[in-house]
This record gives C-alpha cells, sequence and structure tokens, in this order.
C-alpha cells in the first residue's frame, strides 16, 4: 500500500522532533531569538534595498529631467536664432537679429550644462562631441547668411543650413526620447523591486513570527515536560521505585534524565545483589552446626539460628 501525504510526512516530524530534542539548551535559546530576529533583518534589509533603489531612480529621473530641459531649451534657442536670421534676411531690420546675438551667447553655456548632465552616461557622453559640431556648424552657417551674400551662395547657405539644422534636432530629439525612456525603464524597476521587497516583508516577517512562535513552544513545553517527569522521579529515586521514562533528548535535561535512570538501575541491582546476600546469609546460618547470632547496637537480639 503507498503511504499518503500525511504518512510520508510523519518520518520528517519525527527526525525534526529528534534533531530538536538533540540540541543543547543554549542553542535552543538562540534558535528562539534568532528566528524573529532574522525576520527583522530581513524585513529591515528590504526596507533600505527599496529605499536606496528609489533613490537612484529619483536621482537618475531627476538628472534626465534636467537633460530635457536643457536639450528643449538649447531646441527653443536654435529656433529663435534661425528664426531671427530668417527675418532679417526679408526684412532687412537689424532688430531681427537680437534673438541671433542672444542665442550665439547663450548656446555655447547650454552646451556645455548639457555636456556636463551627460558625462556620467558614458553611452550620451560620446554623442556630445557630435551634437556640439553639429551647434557650430549652424551657428557658422546663420553667421554668414547674416552678412546676406545674396545669389547662389546665400542658397547654398540656406540648404546647407536646413540639412545640419535638421541633423540637430534629430539628434537632440533623439536625446530627450532616449532619456524619457531611461526614466520609465528606471521606474519599472524601482517598481519591480519595491513589489520584490514588499513580498519578501510580507513572508519573511510572518515566517519568522511562526518559527520563533513554534520554536518557543517546542523549547518550553519540552523543557517544562521533561523537568516535570524528573520533578516526579526524584522521589521515586529516593524509595527505589521505577523511574518515569523521560521523552528522548540529547541536551542539558536529557543527560539528567539518563544519569537518574542509571542512578537507578544502580541502585536497584545493589538493593537486588544486598537481597540475595542477606538470604545467602540466612540460608548458611539457618543450617550451621553451632549457634550463630548478632545484635544491634543496644545489644537487642536481631537475628539468632535455629
Amino acid at each position: 500500500r503507498a503511504d499518503g501525504p500525511g504518512e510520508m510526512g510523519l518520518p520528517r516530524l519525527s527526525r525534526l522532533g529528534g534533531w530538536w530534542a538533540s540540541r543543547r539548551l543554549r542553542t535552543k535559546g538562540v534558535l528562539v531569538v534568532a528566528l524573529p530576529l532574522a525576520a527583522l533583518v530581513v524585513a529591515t534589509g528590504a526596507f533600505y534595498l527599496t529605499g536606496r533603489r528609489n533613490s537612484r531612480a529619483e536621482a537618475a529621473a531627476r538628472i534626465a529631467s534636467e537633460e530635457r530641459v536643457a536639450t528643449t531649451a538649447m531646441l527653443t534657442t536654435l529656433l529663435e536664432a534661425e528664426t531671427g536670421i530668417s527675418g532679417f534676411l526679408v526684412s532687412g531690420h537689424p532688430e531681427f537679429l537680437d534673438p541671433f546675438k542672444d542665442a550665439v551667447a547663450e548656446l555655447p553655456d547650454r552646451m556645455s550644462h548639457l555636456q556636463e548632465l551627460l558625462s556620467g552616461d558614458r553611452l550620451e557622453a560620446g554623442r556630445v562631441d557630435s551634437i556640439r559640431n553639429l551647434l557650430n556648424q549652424r551657428l557658422e552657417l546663420l553667421t554668414r547668411l547674416r552678412e546676406r551674400p545674396g545669389g547662389e551662395l546665400e542658397r547654398f547657405l540656406l540648404l546647407r543650413g536646413n540639412e545640419v539644422s535638421t541633423a540637430l534636432r534629430f539628434e537632440l530629439e533623439g536625446l530627450v526620447q532616449r532619456q524619457a525612456r531611461k526614466v520609465e525603464v528606471l521606474s519599472q524597476k524601482a517598481q519591480e523591486f519595491e513589489s520584490l521587497s514588499n513580498f519578501a516583508v510580507a513572508v519573511s516577517v510572518p515566517l519568522g513570527l511562526l518559527g520563533g512562535v513554534l520554536a518557543t513552544s517546542l523549547f518550553t513545553s519540552g523543557v517544562v515536560r521533561r523537568v516535570r517527569r524528573l520533578t516526579e522521579n526524584a522521589p521515586r529515586l529516593a524509595a527505589g521505585e521505577p523511574l518515569v521514562e523521560l521523552p528522548p533528548g540529547e541536551d542539558e535535561v536529557g543527560r539528567l534524565g539518563g544519569a537518574l535512570q542509571e542512578a537507578s538501575e544502580t541502585l536497584r541491582n545493589a538493593k537486588e545483589a544486598l537481597q540475595e546476600s542477606e538470604t545467602r546469609f540466612r540460608t548458611l546460618a539457618t543450617h550451621a552446626p553451632v549457634g550463630i547470632f548478632y545484635t544491634d547496637q543496644r545489644g537487642e537480639g536481631v537475628f539468632v539460628n535455629e
């Protein structure tokens, strides 16, 4: 007949109970304290790691947000410069050059700020040189257009400027999109890690508390039950009666119970040997051909043979 799941689990529980009973009292006490403490450590570690991961995600998101702002500001400033040059070429009024002059003054600083933000990202830092080169080309073309060269040269500068501007916008807009995806991925990972940490806390704390309660129950019930048996065996040992058998265990209480059991057997064997010796003496004395008697300390007769 095949054993059921409950019957298969009995030997495991028996082995676990035997292992627990053979541990020293100090080891049991340490386990009673260590199980809930381990749960507390796991929960604390999970909270710490979650906070650290969230802090990293927030810092990365903040940097990415600054990068988007810086990139958008560069695009806006570049667009204003191009609009100013276009207005100047169409109208010839110098006041249209004010946005261009402001852009020439601001864009280098904005480019340096963007480069500083991207310095920690090795993948994006390599594209900074390309963006800077395209930006310099675009400003140079706009500067040459400000001189209104006219003819084929002006047409060439406009076409070339459009090509460079398109490439520059492509780089900057691609940077914005990549940073947005980066923030999204970091936020998703942070949420996943937070969910995992919450799961670890939700599992470790109840298990730790349950293990602590179980270990405490086993510790107290096992020790108290066996100490009670030892208390019952003390008068039995004094009276020479058979001792109550203790539950198995190799800890201090179990060894003490074993020592009492050995002492009981030794006393019982000694008593039986004494009784056997007295029986032999009485038999010899009874059949002796001479009178044999002995008295106690007060001189009163105790034994006289026939």
